[in-house]
């Protein structure tokens, strides 16, 4: 079952708290664009996400990050691609954050980040299974 390609879903993940936070936009890349134009303050049409590119991970100083995933991926491509924008985005916060992911902590932050990125995605989204 593939997605309309007209259709996006907006996620809002919590890291740690509302504080933090990770926009995830699943479906039609278009869309997906617009939006994180608009919330980043680039309403001149800049194009953030490639075409060819399954999932990006877009974040500016001060802002949330943002991930967009292509919504007509199958379950394992899905998964990985949203797994690896989802340490793009908490480096991001972790970078914001002066946080270094090599020691103890940084790295642990990083690993229950990612995996509640994944978790909250999962419960509110099916990629296909093909």
């Amino acid at each position: 079952m593939k997605i309309n390609k007209k259709k996006l879903k907006t996620i809002d993940v919590s890291i740690l708290n509302d504080t933090y936070k990770v926009y995830v936009y699943i479906g039609d890349r278009e869309l997906a664009n617009k939006k994180i134009c608009e919330y980043v303050g680039e309403n001149n049409g800049k194009e953030f996400l490639n075409p060819d590119n399954r999932g990006k991970s877009v974040h500016k100083w001060g802002l949330h990050p943002c991930i967009w995933i292509d919504g007509d991926l199958n379950y394992k491509d899905g998964i990985g691609t949203l797994s690896h924008e989802a340490v793009h985005s908490v480096s991001a916060i972790m970078e914001y954050l002066a946080m270094d992911m090599r020691d103890l902590s940084g790295n642990e932050f990083l690993a229950h980040s990612v995996g509640a990125i994944v978790r909250k995605v999962l419960q509110e989204f099916n990629f296909t299974k093909k």
